[in-house]
């Protein structure tokens, strides 16, 4: 299933292998309270405030930052998910740089939010 969070200006996709990103998060064990609201409303096609989006880009460059500093925790998430989503969704152990790039990119589509303002809009389909 794929989502795309949306911005004044700009849009960010997370397919299904980028979902990996919130089991980082939750592995590298960051206080990230919008991104953990993300994941939990992710099929609900949440929205977030303008200063919520502010936030939620802060959360996400952290997140980038602490993955692209200890790289082996995007092993561990993958490790960690069912077999079913390492045979299927993503084959082999995910590219660092990648998933730092699109935690980056996110990151931006909330940053557009927050300059431009308006609502920041997570749809799904």
């Amino acid at each position: 299933m794929a989502f795309e969070l949306v911005g004044s200006t700009a849009s960010e996709t997370i397919d299904v292998a980028d979902e990996l990103l919130f089991d980082v998060a939750r592995c590298l064990q960051l206080p990230l309270r919008l991104v953990q609201r993300l994941e939990a409303d992710f099929y609900a096609s949440p929205t977030f405030s303008t200063a919520d989006a502010a936030t939620l880009g802060e959360e996400f460059a952290l997140l980038a930052k602490s993955l692209a500093a200890e790289p082996p925790a995007a092993f561990r998430a993958w490790t960690a998910r069912p077999p079913a989503f390492r045979s299927s969704v993503m084959t082999r152990p995910p590219d660092v740089d990648a998933l730092v790039a699109k935690i980056e990119a996110l990151a931006r589509t909330c940053r557009d939010v927050a300059v431009h303002g308006g609502i920041l809009k997570g749809l799904s389909d």
